[in-house]
């Protein structure tokens, strides 16, 4: 039995939109209520009964506002949101809806998405969302993309609100079924990088989506699409951010990498008319880097909603374990492979222009 969503539970959520304040709180039964700060749309997935689906969850958890709950919350869900609805339309003047759910069908036939939406009301919205679906490429799937009426969004047990309410109060219901190809049918498991691709080309196409309906729709004009992102960063950033920053204070790369005799390699080069490969000796190394690698691989940078971040992050992650490998490999024929993993190779025009130097100069 899960708990209920209250009165005052309800009015203290309001309460913070109409301050301007953001809103983060734990909905009973485990799911989420977060609103960066006041904004005329929000996502929604609601599990369904007696079936969690977390992986579908995650694709909500990139958008700037956002509810996570269960599909039995429905009933109090209608009074949660349409109060969230209206004091944004109020502010707004339009109001969107869009909820984001996994198919049930997972035949080949079944479309990648299908968007269920009022097509004749917003044709150029619903073909935003098509447009920028169907540019989303992922190897081994046809990005198929399908358009079909949102009547099954407004009728039935699952229903939020009738057609009429929506009409009345300038709100838009839209909904995004995705094909679950990220999870595995048989044994449940997820495909995480698969998952993790999905999940930041689609909070994309939302983005552009949702930018596009408030320019048209609203008295919200961002800038750019990328505007309607977060601006708040939570607690789980700043750890991360001071993890990475640890494990890079540990190390002065420049220096660990530069020889301490490069006079005498020189001269030793020099000496056998630079033929052989001179001899150089660095400082010892302060770190051990198998060590320091384990503690980067135990950030838990997926725990991130932010894609944006989440991207930055791995990246940062990335180019510290390339650098321990390439401290690894100093007096290695491997060196200077690791080097070009870390800063690439030399391309044609840089090679050119050294040419140049060495024709040019004595």
């Amino acid at each position: 039995m899960i708990d209920s969503i209250t009165e005052q539970f309800i009015q203290k959520i309001t309460k913070s939109l109409r301050r301007g304040k953001q809103v983060h709180r734990r909905l009973p039964g485990g799911g989420l209520v977060y609103i960066d700060r006041p904004l005329p749309f929000l996502l929604l997935f609601r599990h369904p009964a007696g079936k969690p689906d977390h992986a579908t969850a995650d694709f909500v958890k990139s958008s700037a506002s956002y509810i996570i709950s269960q599909a039995e919350q429905t009933p109090e869900l209608t009074k949660l949101i349409g109060s969230i609805a209206e004091e944004m339309a109020q502010k707004f003047d339009a109001f969107l809806i869009l909820e984001i759910k996994a198919a049930a069908d997972t035949e080949p036939e079944t479309p990648l998405f299908r968007i269920l939406g009022p097509k004749e009301q917003l044709p150029t919205t619903i073909a935003t969302l098509q447009k920028e679906l169907e540019q989303i490429k992922i190897s081994g799937f046809h990005s198929s993309v399908k358009t079909s009426s949102n009547r099954e969004l407004l009728q039935g047990p699952l229903r939020l609100f009738p057609e009429e309410e929506l009409k009345k109060h300038s709100y838009l219901m839209l909904g995004l079924e995705l094909k679950p190809i990220y999870v595995n049918q048989e044994t449940g498991k997820v495909y995480p990088l698969l998952l993790r691709t999905l999940r930041e080309k689609i909070a994309n196409a939302i983005k552009k989506t949702v930018f596009d309906f408030l320019s048209v729709q609203t008295s919200h004009k961002p800038l750019h699409f990328q505007a309607l992102g977060r601006q708040a960063v939570n607690r789980a950033v700043w750890k991360i951010d001071k993890q990475l920053t640890s494990i890079s204070d540990q190390f002065r790369f420049l220096l660990l990498v530069t020889p301490v005799n490069n006079n005498e390699a020189w001269a030793e080069f020099k000496r056998t008319n630079y033929s052989q490969t001179p001899t150089f000796f660095y400082r010892l190394m302060p770190v051990d880097a198998d060590q320091l690698k384990r503690k980067l691989y135990n950030i838990p940078i997926e725990k991130v909603d932010d894609p944006t971040l989440a991207y930055l992050f791995r990246d940062k992650r990335h180019e510290l374990d390339k650098m321990l490998t390439m401290l690894a490999d100093r007096n290695t024929p491997d060196f200077m492979y690791s080097s070009m993993q870390l800063f690439g190779a030399v391309d044609d025009d840089l090679l050119k222009i050294a040419e140049q130097l060495l024709a040019a100069l004595p």
